[in-house]
């Protein structure tokens, strides 16, 4: 009696052991937690990118300041661009030898030198040296240049004696530590090579970049430009404008966003990982209000800075009815997004969507 007792309690023992997860229970957990990844990766990477988007946005802020500061001490020296450092018609701001210069002539004379097709540097380089001095001291203004020495600019960075005594500089108008610099050799991608002709000059300039490592864009109005003509592709050596003057020039920018046109046939940009043509790679300069907001000519910088309040104000467009940019007495500052193409639409900017 007592070993069937224990034969059956072995028995029941044994029929009470766990059983092992069938193959269709393994492929059912698999699946959830396939499912979970693909909910949760594309959330995760949302909010990343979201971050990186507040970030960036913080920095333009930071920018901005910068810039308003800038004009409130030196808006008389920089008249054609509105009292903003300009983002048009300068040559290199370093010499042969890589030390900085400074040498653009200032807009209270009038006088600006014009650079046919190419200029020797961009509007994003343009920006850091002007905000912080191309050494990272404080840009030298006109104001206190020596008159000897003022038809000398590329002396203005350089010590003016042998004790190393150097000219006065203005304040530093954006704290390095606000924003990301990169040279411009260290950014990430290709390079178009005939959109940067200097390039031992341009490759040692820094640019202020995003969170996700693309230049921030800067164009600045020319505060002389006709509303007959929001945009140019290129500057005219003779300045002259069948409607004036341009206010926006796309070439300011063009070593990264690329120039499609007639003059000179068309570049691509600074290929990012997205590929090089970026959606303002086209210029718009010849579009009316008749065509630009055909979907053929969407993608263009003139209908991406368009004031499209002003646009749809237009009751009876005609060719001639004059065409506003957005922000046209202050600047543009354009970041390439997470997606690494200008004039899409997840571009961090300071100034509001195309609708």
């Amino acid at each position: 009696m007592l070993m069937r007792t224990s034969r059956r309690l072995r028995v029941s023992q044994v029929s009470r052991k766990p059983a092992g997860f069938t193959l269709i229970e393994l492929l059912t957990v698999i699946l959830i937690i396939g499912i979970l990844i693909g909910i949760l990766v594309p959330a995760l990477s949302g909010a990343r990118g979201a971050a990186k988007n507040a970030s960036t946005a913080a920095m333009i802020s930071a920018v901005q300041a910068a810039l308003e500061a800038f004009k409130d001490e030196n808006g008389k020296e920089f008249i054609r661009s509105g009292g903003y450092p300009c983002s048009y018609m300068h040559p290199n701001i370093l010499d042969g030898d890589n030390q900085p210069v400074f040498t653009m002539e200032h807009g209270a004379s009038g006088r600006f030198p014009f650079i046919e097709i190419f200029p020797q540097v961009y509007g994003a380089h343009f920006l850091p040296a002007m905000l912080m001095g191309v050494d990272g001291h404080g840009f030298v203004p006109r104001s206190g240049v020596p008159k000897d020495l003022l038809g000398e600019p590329n002396q203005w960075y350089a010590p003016i004696d042998d004790r190393g005594t150097l000219l006065p500089r203005a304040a530093r108008y954006l704290d390095p530590d606000r924003v990301r610099l990169l040279p411009t050799e260290e950014l990430q991608g290709n390079r178009n090579p005939l959109l940067f002709p200097q390039w031992n000059v341009m490759k040692h300039l820094p640019v202020i970049v995003d969170a996700f490592d693309r230049p921030l864009l800067y164009y600045v109005p020319n505060h002389h430009g006709s509303l007959a003509n929001m945009i140019e592709a290129y500057y005219d050596p003779n300045n002259h404008y069948a409607d004036g003057p341009p206010l926006y020039y796309q070439v300011d920018n063009m070593g990264f966003t690329g120039s499609r046109g007639d003059r000179p046939p068309g570049y691509d940009g600074w290929d990012f990982g997205a590929g090089p043509v970026h959606r303002i790679t086209r210029s718009g300069e010849k579009l009316t209000a008749l065509d630009i907001d055909q979907r053929e000519n969407r993608d263009t910088l003139a209908r991406y800075i368009l004031d499209m309040k002003a646009f749809r104000a237009i009751r009876n467009p005609s060719a001639k009815s004059p065409l506003r940019p957005v922000n046209k007495d202050t600047y543009l500052l354009i970041t390439a997004g997470r997606d690494a193409i200008y004039g899409s639409s997840d571009d961090v900017k300071n100034f509001g969507s195309e609708e």
